[in-house]
């Protein structure tokens, strides 16, 4: 019912195929070999030259060659969202800091706050383009589904990513902001409302009532063995209640649409 009521399409550009991930392997295969190639000087470095290549070639390494490597092999080729280069900078930093030799300079304290710098750079870039590709879509289309998924796309540039982003940002629209929102019917068609004729609202309504309950069930019986596992179901129970809101305000305001030629289900 959810992928029922919340479904769009439009044309997105296809795959290149096999050629496509060429520079994908190309990208964590040079990212692989800098890694590698620090851990051996690590390991087999002499105690003198040891601190030098823990503070400064590593550092610089894996927080300044690794992500240049992955954004031209990778991200570029693509046309990724450079935020996809955040977590492999990340990543360097963290591992730096493991190898970092305490007591003695270290790049680390002049790459931290560039690296900050980066990432809001970044941010505030992809957001804003974002923003500019998810209010065109919204000038087109009157389904939240492709509000979210072009600008999804725009930065993903894939299909399955963006359509799961958009299905879960459409959710949380239908929870939060659908509220005073009519149902959509394109002019010239009749609505049809399958919740009402077939028990959908009253079903989910019950659902609705017995999860709390369920929850709060679980969580007492879980909590005496494992508490971490009881607080765990006892938010993927109130996750569950949420989409439940959800995909039914989806469908009260996504009726079936019949004309004189053809029935519509979404």
């Amino acid at each position: 019912m959810i992928g029922g009521s919340m479904n769009a399409t439009f044309t997105l550009p296809p795959s290149s195929g096999r050629n496509r991930n060429l520079p994908l392997t190309a990208g964590l295969l040079a990212c692989l070999a800098l890694y590698t190639i620090d851990a051996v000087c690590l390991a087999f470095v002499p105690n003198e030259g040891r601190t030098l290549a823990a503070n400064i070639a590593v550092p610089f390494d894996l927080m300044v060659c690794v992500p240049a490597a992955f954004y031209l092999l990778v991200i570029k080729p693509r046309k990724l969202s450079p935020v996809a280069a955040i977590p492999v900078i990340y990543a360097g930093f963290v591992v730096s800091m493991l190898v970092m030799q305490p007591g003695s300079f270290s790049l680390l304290t002049v790459l931290l706050p560039m690296m900050l710098a980066v990432e809001a750079v970044i941010l505030v870039r992809e957001i804003a383009r974002f923003l500019r590709v998810f209010r065109a879509a919204r000038k087109e289309s009157t389904r939240p589904i492709v509000w979210f998924e072009k600008p999804f796309f725009e930065l993903s540039r894939n299909e399955t990513a963006s359509r799961l982003c958009a299905l879960e940002c459409s959710i949380w629209y239908y929870v939060l902001a659908s509220w005073r929102s009519k149902a959509d019917v394109p002019n010239g068609a009749r609505p049809f409302s399958c919740h009402k004729e077939s028990g959908y609202l009253a079903l989910s309504g019950v659902i609705m009532a017995l999860l709390p309950i369920e929850a709060l069930v679980t969580h007492l019986l879980v909590a005496k063995y494992c508490e971490p596992a009881a607080i765990a179901l006892t938010v993927l129970t109130a996750y569950t209640l949420v989409w439940f809101i959800g995909n039914t305000r989806a469908v009260v305001l996504n009726p079936l649409l019949v004309d004189d030629t053809s029935v519509t289900v979404r």
